[in-house]
């Protein structure tokens, strides 16, 4: 079933949100698109920061939208921060941003490849990210 791995991400994002766990976006899709995206799809859940690609900025995966982020919430440590994504440039925007990532099988990459990155962790659904996270809490 195509769809098994996408069930429960809203719910993931809602165990989280009620967790006091903070969102932020890092995409190298425009900054309007993923604005809108997000909104439209998440509007209920504050993000941090939502970030896409912007004139004069670099792309992933260059660290910097994913420090410009964390510098939206005061104090955050890298250590606290865990990137989530589904491809071998987020798994290297991750890692070059000195940050736990988590690839999520379900996506553009195979699990292999993602786990050629040597990843905190491989999600195979949406509550193993929610599960990983709190546990860490």
């Amino acid at each position: 079933d195509f769809t098994k791995p996408y069930r429960g991400i809203v719910e993931t994002l809602e165990t989280l949100y009620d967790a006091g766990v903070k969102f932020a976006v890092a995409s190298n899709k425009y900054q309007e698109g993923t604005e809108m995206l997000l909104k439209k799809l998440f509007g209920k859940y504050r993000f941090v920061s939502i970030l896409g690609q912007r004139a004069g900025k670099p792309i992933k995966p260059d660290p910097m939208i994913v420090h410009e982020a964390m510098n939206a919430m005061e104090g955050i440590r890298p250590e606290e921060v865990v990137y989530c994504g589904d491809s071998d440039v987020d798994m290297q925007t991750g890692i070059n941003a000195g940050v736990r990532t988590i690839g999520v099988t379900w996506g553009f990459r195979t699990r292999e490849e993602l786990a050629s990155y040597s990843p905190w962790m491989l999600a195979e659904n949406a509550e193993d990210i929610s599960n990983a996270i709190l546990a860490e809490k």
